[in-house]
Order: C-alpha cells, then structure tokens, then sequence
C-alpha cells in the first residue's frame, strides 16, 4: 500500500495557488497598487513554477529516501500470504474464505500467530494455545492449522 501523490493531487495544488494568486492580484488592484504588466505576468508563473518544484522535489525524494515498511505493511503481507497458502488448498472454498473474514476470534487469532512469527519468543508453546482456541473439527482450526505449518 504505497501512499503515492497522483496527478490529481498536484491539480488541486495548482488550482490552490492559482486562487491564491488571483485573489493577491484582486487585493492589490483593489486596493490601487500601480501593478505593470511585467509584473502581472510574473506573479502569474507562480503557480507553475510552485508547483514543478513541489513535483520534481517530491519525485527526488521518492527516488533517493524508499519508504520504510511499516509494522502494518508487514502485517499486510504476512495476510496476502496466509490467503495464498488457503488458496493453494483445495480444501477450501469461496465460501469458506468468507465466513473467516467475518470471524471475529479467527481475525484475532491470525494477528497473534503474526506476532509469534515475529517476535522471539518459543513458537511451539504459543501455537499450542492458540490451537486450543478451536474445535478440531472447525474451518477455523483448519486454516489455523494450515497457516502455522
């Protein structure tokens, strides 16, 4: 999940300070300012200008400082790879799938095998309790199941 500043983004830039540009020349005609057509023409590249430096900064930044992966862009992956390894089951199904989204103790359950994986505490001991928290024969303890291993 990259937090990317589209093209959009920059529009509504341009558009802001276009306004605000429109609005200095108003206040300045209104208050009776001798404003010359230099400088009218000038005040008008600003906007342009703002923004390409904002667009080339942003860009630069982008490309020599990476964003760092975030606890939940891990947490976001380690999902992503617990669905492949479900999907690559044949034992599940659409519909299965659906009702573990809509399980509130096995979306828990999921995000404290994350934190097994990821801390250095003993594995075994913690996926046996967590294993205890469904009935053998349950979808839930399947996909934990399959999960784990």
């Amino acid at each position: 999940m990259k937090n990317e500043k589209g093209l959009k983004y920059y529009g509504v830039i341009f558009l802001v300070s276009v306004a605000a540009v429109a609005l200095f020349i108003g206040f300045n005609l209104y208050r009776g300012t001798d404003m010359t057509l230099e400088y009218t023409v000038g005040i008008a590249f600003v906007p342009f200008t703002f923004t390409l430096i904002l667009f080339v900064t942003d860009r630069l930044i982008q490309a020599f400082m990476p964003r760092k992966e975030t606890e939940m862009d891990a947490y976001e992956k380690f999902l992503i790879e617990s669905t492949e390894l479900l999907k690559n089951d044949e034992n599940f199904e659409i519909e299965d799938f659906k009702k573990l989204r809509e399980s509130e103790r096995f979306q828990r359950t999921l995000k404290q095998i994350y934190n097994i994986k990821t801390s250095n505490e003993s594995e075994e001991l913690n996926y046996k309790m967590v294993k205890k928290r469904f009935k053998k024969d349950t979808l839930e303890y399947r996909a934990v199941i399959k999960i784990i291993e």
